[in-house]
């Protein structure tokens, strides 16, 4: 039975599931239920028996884990503005390190003759957005469908970095909350430490994730033009 409870359980998983919502959801209860077991407060109480018990933590690892991948939606505008664009727009149009120019310039103006849309690039911002995005969405659907390369890959680590983030920022605040909350005279070098903590995992998830999204974005248009046609 306990074999049979773990393997339906990941063979129900699919990698941007595992990747995108079941870790992070793990990482933040493992990072609150720390400090929860600090300030003495005992855990619920988990069912005998490890196949249930992991069914029950996969489960609500998972739940938590899209609400945390829903908030990491919502603020995606707030990440595109603080990394100067989205980078499915950037790599379309501006000089990056990630494609050179010639082959972006090629694979743009195919994918707007595929698409029925003017080689040229709006200069209204609103229009360009657009624009963009209706490219690389056009792109995204033929990569998806044919299943070409690791996009699919590329894209659940993008969420993941995404979501850890989040994840690094709820679970600081939550925790001081309840370091707060509990008045169990925690020491001002733990706080300090656990403060400063938080804030570098915040930093290096919110660089990881820019970086993610361009190899998302790359990915994506390396595979649209080895296999799109």
């Amino acid at each position: 039975m306990r074999a049979i409870y773990k393997g339906e359980v990941m063979n129900n998983l699919k990698y941007y599931d595992i990747l995108g919502h079941l870790v992070p959801g793990l990482v933040f209860l493992s990072a609150v239920g720390f400090i929860w077991i600090q300030v003495g407060t005992e855990l619920p109480k988990m069912p005998d028996g490890d196949g249930v018990r992991l069914l029950v933590m996969t489960a609500l690892a998972y739940y938590v884990g899209h609400i945390i991948s829903t908030i990491g939606s919502w603020i995606q505008p707030i990440l595109y503005f603080l990394w100067l664009g989205k980078p499915s727009r950037r790599i379309l149009v501006k000089e990056t390190s990630h494609i050179h120019r010639d082959v972006r310039d090629r694979i743009r103006q195919r994918l707007a003759k595929e698409c029925g849309l003017q080689m040229e690039v709006p200069e209204c911002w609103r229009e360009r957005s657009k624009y963009l995005d209706g490219l690389f969405s056009h792109a995204s659907s033929i990569c998806n469908r044919k299943n070409l390369g690791r996009v699919t890959e590329f894209n659940a680590k993008y969420a993941l970095h995404r979501s850890l983030f989040v994840v690094s920022v709820l679970a600081g605040l939550i925790s001081l909350c309840i370091i707060k909350v509990a008045k169990c005279g925690f020491s001002a070098n733990f706080v300090r430490w656990l403060i400063f903590g938080y804030f570098v995992l915040a930093v290096i998830s919110f660089f990881r994730a820019r970086q993610r999204g361009y190899y998302f974005a790359r990915e994506v248009l390396r595979m649209y033009q080895v296999g799109g046609g």
